[in-house]
Order: structure tokens, then C-alpha cells, then sequence
């Protein structure tokens, strides 16, 4: 199966779930309807998984709420916001963020 490989961070153990979201900088450039049905490769905990990306959508950093950063991270949003602007602090309240939500593939 050919996948492009991409890192994520295995928060709360979401790698190990069938579906989970994933918080990022939304692209410069639109997702295209391909991009969405491609395949990507992670690696969890030493083994690959191959997933692939179902939906995303594009909101403002202010917007980011718990029900989108309990399922990426384990943290409530505002939690989830203070760490992120330690490591980003050139984040703003419009910020355009970007939820994806992947799906792993039966092998």
C-alpha cells in the first residue's frame, strides 16, 4: 500500500483508537477532495498504521473548544491553548487552525 508518511504525536493515547482528531495550523492552500481519501502512514509505538484523513475543517484559533482538543489531546481547551501559545507564541485569537479527523484503515 503506498501512504505518505506524516508524524503525529500519540496524545492520549489517540493513535491506538480507530478515529481521532488532529489540531494543527490550517494548510495556506485548500485540502483537495484526493488529499482527503489518501493514505498516510504513522507510526504508534514502533509499529506502523496506516491511515486515512476523513474531513477537516478550518477555524479560528478562538473557536477551538473542548469538544475538538478532548479527543486530539486528552485537555480542555483552555489548557490546550495556553500550551499551545508556549510553543507558538505568535498564535493570535485569528489564527486560522485546522481539526482533522483521520480514520485507520483494516489492514
Amino acid at each position: 500500500m503506498e501512504a505518505k508518511r506524516i508524524y503525529l504525536t500519540n496524545d492520549n493515547n489517540r493513535l491506538g483508537c480507530d478515529a481521532f482528531l488532529q489540531i494543527h495550523f490550517a494548510p495556506l492552500h485548500g485540502i483537495t477532495e484526493s488529499q482527503l481519501s489518501q493514505v498516510f502512514v504513522v507510526n504508534a509505538n514502533g509499529t506502523d498504521r496506516f491511515l486515512k484523513m476523513v474531513s477537516m475543517i478550518r477555524i479560528p484559533f478562538e473557536q477551538i473548544s473542548s469538544v475538538m482538543t478532548l479527543p486530539a489531546s486528552g485537555k480542555e481547551s483552555d489548557v490546550w491553548k495556553e500550551e499551545w501559545k508556549k510553543t507558538y507564541p505568535s498564535t493570535n485569537d485569528i489564527t486560522m487552525m485546522a481539526v482533522y479527523m483521520y480514520k485507520g484503515l483494516d489492514e
